[in-house]
């Protein structure tokens, strides 16, 4: 579809309504209760913020929800729970990733077991922690 059609509305909308629904009557599987969109690039997933409930109130609030008017003023503070249920990313989170080289694992010896950054010492090879 074109820009401008109303589909990023159309999608609050409809995580607005399986929100409201899921608190509502929590048993009804017919109601979700995590959100997961998934762009098709970087500038897209920025775009697709306005989805995610901003904590201000009122008119200067930069969401769909506040801005299209989509729920009612008195249900707003019951929203702010989406965020934690609402996930935005692009597909290329999902893309296998390939490591190069002699790298034994994702983290490269970049964080120790206990996560605080390694550093690695010149000519030795040896690494040691960085606090």
């Amino acid at each position: 579809m074109a820009t401008g059609t109303g589909k990023t509305v159309v999608m609050a909308a409809l995580i607005a309504y399986h929100f409201y629904n899921r608190q509502e009557y929590s048993s009804d599987i017919r109601f979700a209760d995590n959100f997961l969109v998934i762009a098709p690039g970087v500038t897209i997933r920025e775009r697709l913020s306005v989805l995610r409930v901003d904590v201000r109130d009122g008119t200067e609030a930069e969401d769909y929800y506040a801005q299209r008017s989509l729920i009612p003023r008195s249900w707003r503070p019951r929203l702010h729970a989406l965020n934690s249920k609402l996930v935005i990313t692009n597909y290329h989170a999902f893309e296998p990733k390939t490591l190069q080289g002699n790298k034994r694992s994702p983290y490269d010896g970049k964080a120790g077991p206990d996560g605080k950054k390694s550093k690695r010492l010149g000519k030795t090879g040896r690494s040691r922690l960085v606090g």
